[in-house]
């Protein structure tokens, strides 16, 4: 790829995380007009990226990666117009071109100055605060349409900054971590400590035990298992009810039994529907569908979850095979988060659905200036 490409690519990818960031405002959520001429901008971003990001030759793998990544994108279209699941088919190819640590670094960069043109000028104008039901305490967005997006985008942060941490000015490092800290303690986001907790144990298990066959083929079954769990228990919920159940809702904030008013309300289906939250369920607004694979199942359909399970088990071992050890414990962090969060499967929130460059290119290597294939 030439510079003067590279350069362009770099800059549209860059625009696109920033218009993203600003999509995933308050002020931009609340302005319709607004907030749809921004959603196909991006979209036009996102294409523009991807022409540039693709080469002159092509493998039949790349060539099969691709039309399947098209079909899924027109089944997504065709269930929900418009949607945030289409930008992970459609991005991943930029990190071939540009390679992982570049891709993440531009990513951090445009980040960072969104969240704090959104939590320091845009909170000013619109936010949404939402109340702990457990604390009875009120938890600011900062500007952002939910507290939860708030402290993901912040954990995705301070990942990039620990994946980047070699490349990057060590004072830039420490400000952009300290931000996001306080970015997730202002958010009182539970979970997201916990994910923390997380990395740092699965990036430990990874580097000890992934070469244990028995370990490793688990590990790359994690997404289909997280599937399977969601809809055992929604099911349960729905038809058997019980003591665990009622303790575990009340665990999740109310999540199991607005995912089951959603599960009764519409069924899943092989080509997905408009699942609409103002739809009335005995009287009252059915809410957010937050679990990541019942939205998945429900909205999308089972076709397009189907793929992007295995989109998702794929990457995870080929990262394996690589022993890009770090960057799989973010990518099965982000899955495991969709046990409780649709926004696993937002790429603007999940950056790391960029890996799925490792499905498209297995033998793709991180690096910093070059492009390199082992």
């Amino acid at each position: 790829m030439s510079n003067l490409r590279k350069n362009i690519l770099c800059a549209f990818f860059g625009i696109y995380t920033f218009l993203g960031m600003l999509y995933n405002s308050a002020f931009f959520n609340m302005n319709k007009d607004l907030n749809y001429r921004v959603a196909y901008i991006r979209l036009f971003l996102a294409i523009i990226c991807l022409f540039f990001a693709l080469g002159s030759r092509y493998s039949l793998r790349k060539l099969y990666v691709l039309f399947i990544s098209l079909v899924t994108v027109i089944l997504s279209f065709r269930s929900q117009n418009f949607n945030e699941l289409i930008f992970a088919f459609i991005v991943f190819p930029i990190v071939p071109a540009l390679g992982s640590k570049l891709t993440f670094k531009i990513d951090l960069y445009f980040r960072t100055i969104a969240a704090l043109i959104v939590t320091i000028f845009l909170r000013g104008l619109l936010t949404y605060n939402i109340l702990n039901t457990v604390s009875g305490r009120v938890r600011p967005s900062l500007g952002f349409t939910n507290p939860n997006t708030l402290s993901e985008i912040a954990l995705v942060m301070i990942l990039e900054v620990f994946l980047l941490r070699k490349e990057l000015n060590r004072i830039l490092s420490v400000l952009i971590v300290c931000y996001s800290f306080i970015l997730i303690f202002i958010s009182q986001s539970r979970s997201v400590f916990l994910l923390l907790v997380f990395f740092l144990i699965i990036n430990f298990a990874l580097k000890k035990g992934a070469d244990n066959v028995i370990a490793k083929r688990m590990i790359v079954s994690i997404p289909v298992i997280c599937c399977l769990i969601s809809y055992y228990v929604v099911y349960l919920y729905s038809y058997h009810f019980n003591t665990f159940l009622v303790n575990l809702n009340s665990l999740l904030s109310n999540r199991l039994k607005i995912v089951s008013n959603y599960y009764l309300n519409y069924g899943i289906t092989f080509f997905g529907q408009k699942a609409l939250s103002t739809q009335l369920a005995g009287g009252q607004p059915l809410g957010s569908l937050d679990n990541g694979y019942m939205s998945l199942l429900i909205k999308f359909g089972i076709i397009v979850t189907i793929v992007f399970l295995l989109f998702l088990s794929i990457t995870i071992k080929k990262l394996l095979d690589t022993k890009k050890y770090e960057y799989a414990a973010c990518f099965i962090l982000f899955t495991l988060l969709g046990l409780s969060e649709f926004t696993f499967y937002v790429v603007i929130i999940n950056v790391f659905l960029l890996l799925f460059a490792y499905v498209y290119e297995p033998e793709l290597v991180t690096y910093e200036n070059i492009n390199e294939v082992k």
